[in-house]
């Protein structure tokens, strides 16, 4: 659980190799270098509260934060997991499903990954969608702690362009 962490957020840019991602305390926007762009805002209702629970959100911010999380999320991971590629789902959204753009399991992949990297992020335990980064060479823990610095904390993480 995240202990109730709340995070205010006021605003906030990223800089990844394939995209910007712009945030504030009720929404995130991915902005890739065509122009496309990807506005996510949290979900009102008790079961997005709910689904903020089950990832291990908790406080009165929760929804919101795990909405921040998840998108920024997204980009985290396919920026290390893909070498600094974009994210297959965000990007296929921004595209409005055409072009070149990941098929739809692909996508379904990707996130259910990042859901479960939120449950990972948050102390619960690491299902076999984490486990199996280890029998890739990939530390799921350092992957852990440089997401929770982004996301929560230290300057000093990659991406290096963080404003």
């Amino acid at each position: 659980m995240s202990d109730g962490y709340i995070v205010r957020v006021t605003s906030k840019s990223f800089t990844f190799p394939c995209c910007w991602v712009h945030t504030d305390s009720k929404w995130t926007e991915t902005v890739f270098h065509d122009g496309t762009r990807v506005t996510a805002v949290p979900q009102e209702g008790d079961d997005y509260r709910s689904h903020a629970q089950d990832l291990g959100y908790s406080g009165e911010c929760a929804a919101e934060q795990m909405s921040r999380e998840h998108e920024i999320l997204h980009t985290f991971l396919a920026d290390r997991l893909r070498n600094g590629g974009a994210s297959p789902t965000l990007w296929a959204v921004a595209h409005g499903q055409t072009g070149v753009v990941a098929p739809v399991w692909e996508q379904e992949e990707e996130e259910g990954f990042v859901l479960a990297f939120q449950r990972f992020l948050n102390g619960q335990e690491a299902g076999d969608e984490i486990r199996r980064l280890e029998s890739q060479g990939i530390s799921a823990e350092t992957l852990k702690q440089d997401a929770f610095a982004l996301l929560r904390g230290s300057e000093s993480v990659h991406p290096a362009n963080n404003e």
